[in-house]
């Protein structure tokens, strides 16, 4: 059976990567209010989640034609760790390391979570090569579907972690556990979902040179269709 094996790469990584999205999101305000204990920074916090975005977003076509399709997720994924990493490992009042921290998982979660909307495009293409059906709206119902249970995954997780971890809403200051729970929650829990994303980046097919190859067979072939059709007529 042949299957749009770029298409469930994609579908997959979509869930993860709104899991992985919806952790970080929803932690921050914790891990700023109970760990730095400065909620008064919780403004500037959340800002370094969107202003990267207005110079990131016009450079995705430069990123890509540098680094490769597979290139610019592996490696803007590696920033995202990095920056996850340095705020587990970094003293929470520490508020110039976290802030960096911050800084450079937004610009890896920007980069990816952003950039991964042109691959839809490209299985569509795929599809189109391989199986002979161009599936434009299935696939687009399917992605969405997949963004929405990434959501809703994601959107979970925190509310059931921060119950077991013994969060209590009531305190001004958490136990020590609990502490570190929301740490691991803001920092190491999401690695689990990029990681995996990464793992099925390195497994996907489609590259500069093969989208090229496809583009090329299917005008090719189009081409033929209508000509043969003209000769009908």
């Amino acid at each position: 059976m042949k299957v749009n094996k770029p298409f469930a790469i994609l579908l997959a990584y979509l869930i993860l990567a709104f899991i992985f999205m919806s952790i970080v999101n929803s932690s921050g305000s914790y891990y700023v209010t109970y760990n730095m204990g400065r909620p008064d920074l919780l403004k500037y916090f959340n800002l370094l989640g969107s202003l990267p975005s207005f110079i990131l977003v016009p450079l995705f076509p430069w990123f890509k034609r540098h680094m490769g399709r597979k290139g610019l997720m592996l490696g803007f994924s590696g920033v995202l760790m990095l920056g996850l990493l340095i705020m587990y490992f970094g003293n929470a009042h520490s508020v110039g390391l976290v802030m960096t921290g911050k800084l450079l998982a937004s610009i890896g979660m920007i980069v990816t979570t952003g950039y991964m909307w042109a691959f839809e495009t490209e299985v569509v293409n795929y599809g189109d090569w391989k199986l002979g059906k161009r599936e434009n709206a299935i696939i687009s119902s399917v992605c969405s579907f997949a963004v929405a249970l990434g959501l809703a995954l994601g959107g979970v997780v925190p509310g059931y972690f921060l119950k077991f971890i013994g969060f209590n809403a009531s305190l001004k200051m958490q136990t020590a556990s609990t502490l570190h729970g929301i740490l691991t929650m803001q920092s190491l829990l999401p690695l689990i979902f990029i990681i995996a994303g990464m793992i099925l980046f390195i497994f996907y097919p489609i590259t500069d040179s093969s989208m090229n190859k496809m583009s090329a067979e299917i005008d090719a072939r189009n081409k033929k269709a209508e000509q043969e059709q003209a000769v009908e007529d």
